[in-house]
């Protein structure tokens, strides 16, 4: 389990929020498309906040769109994400 989190943070993540009427054919669709979906919670019939690989993260855009769902970001954390802030700064 340990390693399974240091290798998510290793390849970045994205927590976003899922809302629509057909959350869980979002959830069906994902799992047939080999998407990897963890850390679902469920916060009323309609809302969904779920983690998401980052490389996985744009092939949702279309299951979103068949499903009527929308999709917005809460947070972005891993590695990737901080070498992209600071990638232009020079280090000493």
């Amino acid at each position: 389990m340990f390693l399974k989190i240091i290798y998510n943070y290793i390849v970045g993540f994205v927590n976003i929020t899922v809302e629509g009427f057909f959350v869980e054919r979002f959830i069906n669709n994902c799992i047939t498309n080999k998407i990897f979906l963890w850390g679902i919670k469920r916060k009323n019939s309609t809302l969904l906040t779920v983690n998401i690989n980052i490389k996985n993260f744009r092939n949702i855009r279309t299951i979103a769109q068949k499903t009527k769902c929308k999709i917005k970001i809460n947070s972005k954390k891993g590695l990737p994400i901080i070498m992209h802030k600071y990638r232009k700064r020079k280090f000493r």
